[in-house]
């Protein structure tokens, strides 16, 4: 459904203004929620692997239709659990933000991605997913499609990033086998949050290339779930310099439960 009170409107046309040393952009895009199951109580981690696949597939659909629009979106999904990661609804529920504008953030991973692949000729995320294998310290859990591990330079404590084993730098090219089999992945990240750590407040989002139907070398889409158990503080805010006070080799094994 249309978010009740969004950012973005399709009522206003897109430009672009200048005023004087200032650019500007109209708040043209789309913003929607979805609504993830009828049951006011039943958050991600409280829910079946078949229920949530089918959110999966909600976002899937939700992402192409907003792909395909006229002018061109870019669709983010996003998902903010508990009053601390931003939802202000209790009810459990996902929204769709589609910008006509490529975010600067991702534009620089995605530059910063082509650089690694231009000096060691491999995606990096492709190589990173074969070290964290090898590793195994921030592993916490597998299956044949895909891997959920702690990253090596984590931003906060108990993050986890989603991956597809198979090199692909689209989301919207998820097969019905693959979606099958990112709904447990994405189900025992959230649960072992849940009942790790007593159901923190978290952000997760959808990181997926810019280009629609892209074969970009360099890029792998990926699901990043970031929990709210620290607050950026003057230093991180002023420097960019983030300060993760956990380790991510003891998070993944707490969230592996063999701490």
């Amino acid at each position: 459904v249309p978010n009740k009170y969004p950012a973005l409107t399709p009522d206003e046309a897109p430009e672009q203004q200048t005023c004087g040393l200032y650019e500007t952009r109209t708040s043209y895009g789309r913003q929607e929620v979805v609504i993830d199951t009828p049951y006011h109580h039943q958050g991600l981690a409280q829910m079946t692997v078949e229920q949530v696949e089918a959110v999966l597939q909600t976002y899937l659909s939700r992402y192409h239709t907003l792909r395909q629009a006229d002018p061109p979106l870019y669709p983010f999904v996003f998902r903010n659990h508990g009053a601390g990661a931003g939802a202000s609804i209790a009810h459990p529920h996902s929204q769709v933000i589609a910008t006509h504008f490529p975010p600067p953030r991702i534009e620089r991973e995605e530059a910063a991605a082509r650089k690694r692949y231009d000096e060691r000729g491999a995606c990096p995320y492709c190589e990173m997913i074969a070290d964290e294998v090898q590793a195994g310290t921030r592993m916490v859990w597998a299956n044949e499609k895909f891997v959920v591990f702690v990253p090596f330079a984590a931003r906060v404590p108990y993050e986890m990033w989603i991956l597809p084993r198979t090199h692909e730098p689209e989301f919207g090219r998820l097969t019905d086998e693959a979606r099958a089999a990112l709904a447990p992945a994405l189900h025992e990240a959230v649960r072992r949050l849940h009942d790790r750590l007593d159901d923190p407040d978290y952000n997760f989002f959808v990181r997926t290339a810019l280009d629609y139907e892209s074969d970009a070398p360099p890029l792998h889409w990926s699901i990043r779930l970031q929990p709210r158990l620290t607050v950026e503080a003057g230093f991180e805010l002023n420097t960019g310099v983030q300060v993760n006070p956990s380790i991510p080799e003891r998070d993944a094994a707490v969230l592996r439960d063999d701490a």
